[in-house]
């Protein structure tokens, strides 16, 4: 968090002192606003002060936007967000791993089941007095028969025949 403000700071100085050539947008990885606002001269000083009024009444989304990338000169791509919302979600850097990697395991709950393997194409369920027990089924051949079929008891997986 002490980098994200650090950062903030930064950005706030560039687009107070040098927002006017647009050097806030480029320290924010927006080379196309910047080089419009270079051209204009931050659109006749007015984008210059909008621009500063935005970032100092936003402070909380700008600590949030850095903290989120780690560092500003990129927007993170979709696997660094799933990451970060798996990390957010799970908070164990191993079993994010595995999610990732599509990796499951006995133990998982139904819903790491779907982080990582997606929606299956079917589920059967079948309701005892002692147990619920349920059929993910993957990757469909044909009308009855799957790649993958993950069995859970009570939400847990307990195991899976793959094909």
């Amino acid at each position: 968090m002490r980098d994200a403000q650090e950062k903030y700071k930064i950005l706030f100085i560039l687009a107070l002192f040098f927002g006017i050539i647009g050097a806030d947008k480029f320290y924010t990885g927006k080379y196309l606003i910047g080089i419009l606002k270079l051209i204009t001269l931050g659109g006749y000083g007015i984008w210059w002060l909008i621009d500063i009024i935005l970032i100092s009444n936003n402070k909380e989304k700008w600590l949030d936007y850095f903290c989120s990338l780690g560092h500003p000169y990129k927007n993170p791509t979709r696997e660094e967000q799933r990451r970060l919302q798996l990390m957010e979600k799970y908070k164990d850097e191993d079993l994010v791993n595995k999610i990732i990697a599509g990796t499951i395991s006995q133990g998982y709950s139904s819903e790491m089941l779907i982080d990582t393997l997606g929606k299956p194409v079917k589920i059967d369920e079948k309701v005892t007095k002692k147990k619920t027990t349920h059929t993910y089924k993957y990757g469909q051949i044909n009308n009855r028969s799957f790649k993958l079929a993950v069995t859970l008891e009570d939400d847990i997986v307990v195991g899976w025949d793959q094909k």
